[in-house]
């Protein structure tokens, strides 16, 4: 399956885009979010002993993440910005399953934006992931195979290639 890297890279500023949406919809509004029909259990969920990591909400910390999360990527021009990325977007993706598990075993409620954001930042884990990999992928290519892949620098190779 052959994903355009320049579709890649704007579906995971968009998911970075969206759940920082969904947070400061969560900061905005302390009893009615948009995806909670329960505003009972998303308010038990944001108000248990859960809800802060060192006495920080998670809903400013999740912000901060993802802001320097969407910083780094759209910044990231070598090969070790995008390993911290990618770093960040595994840590992201851990804690987001610990989070998951908390409400679910731990809180026993489910706050449905809480749940989606966590969801997202696994999806996105795994995007940037398959974007590395595709990157990796080509750049192990020889010249002749990345061309007829069609890669990008492929083909400022080719051209470098013949003005010489």
């Amino acid at each position: 399956m052959k994903i355009r890297k320049g579709i890649l890279r704007i579906v995971i500023i968009l998911v970075i885009l969206l759940n920082m949406g969904i947070i400061l919809n969560l900061f905005s509004s302390s009893e009615n979010s948009f995806l909670c029909n329960s505003v009972d259990d998303c308010n038990i969920v944001r108000s248990s002993e859960y809800s802060k990591l060192m006495g920080v909400d998670l809903e400013k910390i999740g912000l901060f993440g993802f802001s320097l999360l969407a910083i780094s990527y759209i910044f990231s021009t070598k090969t070790l910005d995008y390993r911290l990325t990618l770093g960040l977007s595994f840590i992201g993706a851990v804690f987001a399953f610990y989070l998951i598990y908390v409400q679910l075993f731990l809180v026993g409620s489910i706050c449905y934006n809480c749940m989606l954001i966590d969801s997202l930042a696994i999806v996105l884990f795994v995007l940037l992931f398959i974007e590395k990999s595709a990157v990796s992928i080509s750049v192990s290519m020889s010249a002749s195979q990345a061309e007829e892949a069609g890669s990008i620098p492929a083909r400022r190779i080719s051209k470098l290639k013949k003005n010489r």
